[in-house]
């Protein structure tokens, strides 16, 4: 079980990566700031997707 843990993180990446040092050094509040830091880039993508709204958001970029 421990193998199969081991290759799905290796196949998120950064996110894997991230992961496993807030488990190893049990700093779990990290977790709720990269769920809130992912779920505000997809927000700000989908957004540049609307015409009439994407001159607001590259402004604020």
């Amino acid at each position: 079980m421990a193998d199969r843990l081991q290759t799905f993180l290796v196949r998120l990446g950064v996110f894997g990566e991230l992961w496993r040092m807030a488990a190893r050094s049990k700093r779990w509040w990290l977790v709720p700031m990269m769920v809130v830091l992912v779920l505000l880039g997809l927000v700000l993508t989908g957004l540049q997707a609307v015409p009439y709204l994407s001159p607001f958001i590259y402004a604020v970029l």
